[in-house]
């Protein structure tokens, strides 16, 4: 019998935001479409009555949750050492992660990271149009968290590196239909941002809609729209220190993708449908102030002095 596998399972559906073992399914299924991890076996081998006679599902495993250990190591380690990995990973509460190894699975998974009372849902690596004069024709490279909170809210948390500083929006989310929209702020100075996207479906792999607000590095405020591409990523610590610009050269979202823990092919795909999205003509649109200025000049005397 493989050391401590329950528990193993356990933290690895917390920290991933499975709130179901057909979720996890779908996380193992993403990193191999071929893996054996499913339901009717992971149900024996969360209650301990059994344990995977192949070691490919350990390969799979290393694979979803973003460590450079092979397969082999989550097999024989100990339940110690895993969560200390898990730790490092995902920036994980050590005493939950603890928590949930003792749970036995006679309980919902509680969060593992996050704020209190809310779990990350998923982490997603957030690509758009540079909304930025000073970056016009690059890409911007920012994290997108989706928290489900006990209630069933939604919360955004968004963020994104300006220079040397990181500004972070957060704000809760409206379910209209099969879409989400959520006006966010930043912290600090209140500067509002503006999302709407697609409910996601499991595992939620990626995210895509419209954002919306206000430039921030440019001489002047304009009014900006552009579409966005968010992708789910394993490694999800590793995020909010790779906010940057960059260059839309074929393979750099996927290169970026695989330093956050997503398989080359997923990678791959992933690249090309990005930029799919946001090479198109309709990718940002923004209003200058030039524009607003010709119209109300055109009928502003109108309103001045009506009788002329």
């Amino acid at each position: 019998m493989r050391t401590a596998l329950p528990a193993k399972l356990r933290i690895t559906a917390a920290v991933l935001g499975c709130a179901t073992r057909k979720d996890l399914c779908a996380r193992f299924r993403m990193a191999n479409p071929g893996t054996e991890f499913d339901l009717e076996r992971s149900h024996k081998w969360l209650q301990g009555r059994a344990a995977p006679r192949s070691s490919r599902v350990y390969d799979d495993w290393a694979l979803v949750i973003g460590t450079k250990r092979p397969g082999a190591w989550i097999a024989a380690c100990t339940i110690d050492a895993f969560i200390e990995e898990v730790r490092r990973l995902f920036d994980a509460d050590e005493s939950i992660l603890r928590s949930m190894a003792a749970n036995h699975g006679r309980a919902a998974p509680k969060a593992a990271h996050g704020a209190a009372g809310s779990a990350v849902v998923a982490a997603y690596a957030c690509y758009s149009p540079a909304w930025s004069p000073y970056f016009r024709g690059q890409l911007l490279r920012g994290s997108l968290h989706l928290e489900m909170r006990r209630v069933g809210e939604r919360r955004l948390v968004y963020r994104e590196r300006i220079g040397d500083t990181q500004i972070e929006f957060g704000g809760v989310a409206e379910v209209a239909g099969r879409t989400m929209c959520a006006l966010l702020h930043a912290v600090g100075d209140g500067l509002p941002l503006c999302f709407t996207l697609y409910q996601p479906g499991t595992p939620a792999s990626a995210l895509a809609g419209i954002m919306a607000g206000s430039t921030y590095l440019a001489q002047e405020a304009r009014p900006t729209a552009c579409r966005f591409a968010a992708v789910q990523v394993p490694q999800a610590a590793a995020l909010e220190a790779s906010n940057r610009y960059f260059m839309p050269s074929p393979g750099a979202v996927a290169d970026d993708l695989m330093t956050l823990g997503l398989p080359a092919a997923a990678a791959a795909e992933a690249d090309a449908a990005v930029l799919a999205l946001l090479r198109d003509g309709a990718a940002i649109d923004q209003v200058e102030l030039s524009e607003q200025t010709r119209i109300a000049e055109a009928v502003g005397l109108g309103w001045i002095s009506p009788g002329t």
